[in-house]
């Protein structure tokens, strides 16, 4: 994978990931504004039996982890055709990441026999989505520690 940290300042591909930045920015504020204000008091609405704001906090996860990466200098940088397909790849993987954590906190709430409609109002549950989005090692290992075994390929002892 070709890294952008040893271009100079102002080449193409630096500008590439700017432009990239800068998009993803405003695709993430524009769709988080008009998925708040389409759903906004229409009450909980569930979407393939998740909330659709653990939907809206897992996507916003994915696009932050996004930006957060291409504007860090201090992280390799996919190049060229990579870089476009990790930037629209990420954001759907933790888009449903996030929400695999989500199911993973309600089967939590049924092995406890506690009253998962507890679940649905639980705001904590939506910075958890969030985090599930943002870092997918977070998902793996939730789920590697719900299931006691291997999940993609790694046992929750690789993933830590």
């Amino acid at each position: 994978m070709n890294s952008l940290q040893n271009n100079r300042p102002g080449s193409n591909q630096d500008k590439q990931v700017l432009a990239l930045v800068v998009c993803y920015v405003g695709i993430l504020l524009v769709m988080l504004c008009i998925l708040s204000w389409l759903v906004w008091n229409r009450g909980n609405l569930i979407l393939m039996f998740v909330p659709v704001a653990i939907w809206e906090w897992s996507f916003a996860g994915g696009m932050v982890a996004v930006i957060y990466r291409l504007a860090s200098p201090r992280f390799a940088k996919p190049a060229g055709l990579q870089l476009y397909a990790w930037a629209v790849g990420r954001p759907i993987t933790g888009l449903f990441f996030g929400a695999i954590v989500y199911f993973v906190a309600l089967a939590g709430v049924k092995l406890v026999d506690a009253d998962p409609d507890n679940l649905k109002d639980a705001l904590w549950l939506n910075v958890i989505a969030f985090f599930g989005g943002f870092k997918e090692e977070l998902s793996i290992r939730a789920l590697a520690s719900f299931f006691g075994g291997k999940v993609a390929g790694r046992t929750d002892e690789e993933v830590a």
